[in-house]
This record gives C-alpha cells, structure tokens and sequence, in this order.
C-alpha cells in the first residue's frame, strides 16, 4: 500500500519571516557574513514550520531567492507597486496571489505585514532602520512605568525582530537593540556557518600595517585611517623586495583580490559558491587569485582597464624589485596598482607568444590605428601619466603550458600558507618580503597616492577600528 506524504500548508498560511538587508557592495567578506546569516534564518525558518518574505528589487532578493531554492525554504515576495496610494502585492515563489498591504515602500511593507524580522545588515539612518522603529514601537522612557500588557507587547515584538551586529562595519544593530529588538551575532565571529567552522582568511593574503584596505583607509595596528587625500601628496604603504629574482629580462603580471565573480563567472554562480562553499572556496584574495591561475593553467584576459571591446592581458617591462618598491594606491580605482602576487614570463618567450607594446596617446589617436592594433592603444591619462607603467599586453586569454615551465615563475609573499598553497605547480617561486626601504625624495610620484601611516591627520579625519 502506498503511504502519502501529508500535504504542506501554502506559505500563505504559515508564519511569516520578513528577510532584509542594506545593499553591501561587492564585498565578498560581507557576502560571505550575509550567507552564514541567511543559513542559519533558513534552518530556523524551516524548523518552525514559516515562509521567509522579502521584498522584489531589494538588495536581499537574489541573495535569499537563490537562498530559498538551496536550503528548501518556503518563500513569499512582496511587490510594491508603483504608486505610493496603491497596495504592495504579495505572491508565492511561484507566482500565485497571497495578498496585499498598504505601506509607502516595500521595505516597510515587509516588515509591517511579517510575524517576525530577519534584518541581516541595517545601515544607519536608512528606510529599514526606520520600518523596524515603526514595528517596534516608541521606546519606554526611564520615568514611565507601563502596563503589563504593554510590558507583555514588547516583549513578544522583540522576540520576533532580529538584528545582525558587524563589528566591524557601520550598522544600526546596536541602536535597535536599545530600541528593544535582538542582537544576532555569528558566534565565533563571522567565521562560523551552519554550526562548522570556515577557514581564517591566509595570512599571506591579508592586509599588512601601512597598507590601505578595500575602501582605501590605512590600515595600522589594527586601526583603519581615514585617507587624508586634501592634506595632500604623501608616500606611504607597506613596499616589499625579491631578492632572488632570476637573471634574465622578465615580464610582471600582478594578480589582485577579486571583489563579486571571477572573471567568467556569472552573478548566479557567484552567489551559489558563497551560498555553499562554507567559505573554503568563496574568498577571492590575490592568493587565492593567483592559485586559481596556476590550477586553471591560464591568465584570463579581460577589458576592466582597456577600452571595453579589447579584453587583454597586461603586463609591465619594469623590474620586479621596481613594482614592488613604487606600488601606489590608485584611490579612483579603489586598489593597490599591484600586490606582492603574480606570475613572471620570460621576455623572449613572451614576445614570441604574441605579447606587444602598449600605445600610449590621447583620444583622438585611437581611431588611427588599424582595426588589429587597437587593443595596445592606452590613453596617457589626466591625472596620472600611465606611460610609467611601461605596459604590454596580450590581446587574448593565455595558456600557461604553451610555455616552457622554465620561462615562468611565480610571485608571492612569503608565508607558510602561501608555500603549501603553491607547492603542487611547477614553476619556479620567487618569495617576497616586506621592506623598509623608502623612496628617494626626488622620485616622481602620481597625484593619487596614498599618505604614509604616519602622516598628520586633517582635523576631519578619524580614527575606527578595522577588523575585517
């Protein structure tokens, strides 16, 4: 006889979690934060028996959509319609009408219409922040002394509206908390997901005392520094050395932390490696990148710096020691231009591969050059001169094992996570290591760069504690 399975109520007719976050860049450290939250709501969510509620278009959306297929969590959107006097509309994940709510946005109408409250990230002062004062209520003051009823009603509110805490980034947690919501906490940090514990980032890949971090701050024992760029033009950041560099001219490949999906790949994948990997696959350090390189036996060609219809390799002629020693922080593009991570071809077999010299001009240049050319063409720029990069490129995706393994070597801070990390290649690995050396005073420098970590702050700059 066959045994039926008891039906499952519609998410209509379950409880309620309302599912929202402030947007958080292309982080992947906060990506990965938001996936160890969105786990644990998920597994809480379907222990009760409730459907999780977001909003359509919000930042969470893909995030707790992909979320809901993988950790079969029951799932309802809100779609607020376009007029502030028309209702929000609420259906099932598969299209079906559940209901309506009439709030100005659809922030506030998640959170109003929900039985409970999953905020993952809440930035200060914003429209989240907001709705989930209004939810909870006005705060009792010292000098009132409320009924029990009202005291039963703020405890039941504030049991059901959780808030994420990072420590180590701007957010509203703590202010609701006082407010009288839940603090949600990663415990261990954000390094736990799921009950199992995720890997430290390498310490071969994190950020060095004297080295700005993703936002551009100067990180120095432990403290990030605000960028003081209207005090004006400084040396700073942490310079390395290779003293073991290989005789022989050398081409310089830099590799780079990756913020959002690998290069080929997709948002979906993206999401589905932060989503499941525990974290052991979803940190894109330049490591991490430089690793990723070695086992797909290729440098992927891309148009992030070139004009967008030449995807290329880049690399530069100048000596190793030379980039290791006047890298600079690029602060319009938000990064070191290079970091102590990459890949050395040997100048003969590079330039028999297809490498060229880059063309340096002005705008009006580009159409000039023939149709096969044009990939090599680099503007001389504004504010900086990129003619000191002494840049070459390749014009399409290169293969590693079309070289002779001697006319390549690697790159790479030293570091015992790094020596494992690189031992099953190859090639040839030149460590690097932190140097003192300064700059002379008379070397030319780019507008942009960085203050040293012992510059004088403007009376406009702070001081905060980065731990990420």
């Amino acid at each position: 006889m066959q045994r039926h399975r008891p039906k499952q109520p519609s998410p209509l007719h379950r409880e309620t979690v309302a599912v929202v976050s402030s947007r958080l860049g292309r982080d992947a450290e906060m990506h990965r934060r938001l996936a160890a939250f969105l786990h644990r709501s998920g597994r809480d969510v379907r222990r009760r028996g409730a459907s999780w509620l977001i909003a359509k278009g919000s930042a969470i959306e893909p995030w707790a959509r992909r979320a809901a297929e993988l950790y079969r969590v029951p799932l309802l959107i809100c779609v607020a319609e376009s007029s502030p006097k028309q209702a929000a509309r609420v259906t099932e994940n598969n299209g079906s009408f559940c209901g309506v709510h009439r709030e100005p946005n659809r922030d506030q109408a998640v959170i109003a219409m929900a039985d409970r409250v999953d905020a993952m990230y809440v930035r200060p002062g914003g429209r989240i922040e907001a709705a989930i004062r209004d939810k909870l209520g006005p705060t009792q003051s010292a000098d009132r002394h409320p009924r029990d009823s009202d005291q039963v009603l703020a405890a039941a509110t504030a049991a059901r509206i959780r808030v994420g805490i990072w420590p180590d980034r701007a957010c509203a947690g703590n202010s609701l908390i006082a407010a009288g919501a839940l603090g949600w906490h990663l415990l261990g940090g954000w390094h736990l997901l799921g009950g199992r514990q995720l890997p430290v980032a390498d310490k071969a890949s994190q950020r060095v005392s004297g080295s700005p971090d993703a936002r551009g701050n100067v990180v120095q024992n432990g403290a990030s520094r605000t960028r003081a760029t209207r005090a004006g033009v400084a040396r700073g950041g942490v310079r390395y050395q290779a003293p073991d560099v290989p005789e022989g001219p050398w081409f310089v490949h830099w590799t780079r932390g990756v913020s959002g999906p690998w290069p080929g790949e997709s948002e979906d994948q993206y999401r589905d490696q932060i989503l499941l990997s525990r974290g052991k696959t979803a940190t894109r350090t330049p490591l991490d990148t430089l690793v990723r390189i070695l086992r797909g036996g290729r440098l992927i060609a891309s148009a992030i710096t070139s004009r967008r219809a030449h995807p290329v390799v880049c690399l530069t002629e100048r000596t190793l020691n030379d980039v290791l020693q006047r890298r600079t922080y690029r602060s319009h593009l938000g990064r070191w231009d290079g970091e102590p991570f990459g890949v050395l071809i040997r100048r003969p077999a590079a330039i028999a591969a297809g490498l060229c010299e880059v063309i340096y001009g002005v705008a009006e240049d580009y159409p000039t050059l023939a149709p096969e050319h044009r990939f090599r063409f680099q503007a001389i720029g504004k504010r900086t001169d990129w003619r000191q990069e002494r840049e070459w490129r390749f014009p399409a995706t290169v293969k590693l094992d079309a070289f002779d393994p001697d006319d390549i070597r690697v790159f790479a801070l030293d570091d015992a996570v790094a020596r494992r990390r690189l031992n099953p290649f190859p090639y040839g690995v030149v460590w690097v290591s932190p140097s003192d050396a300064s700059l002379p005073p008379d070397a030319p420098l780019p507008p942009d760069a960085p203050l040293p970590p012992d510059a004088p702050l403007p009376p406009d700059a702070s001081l905060a504690t980065d731990a990420s």
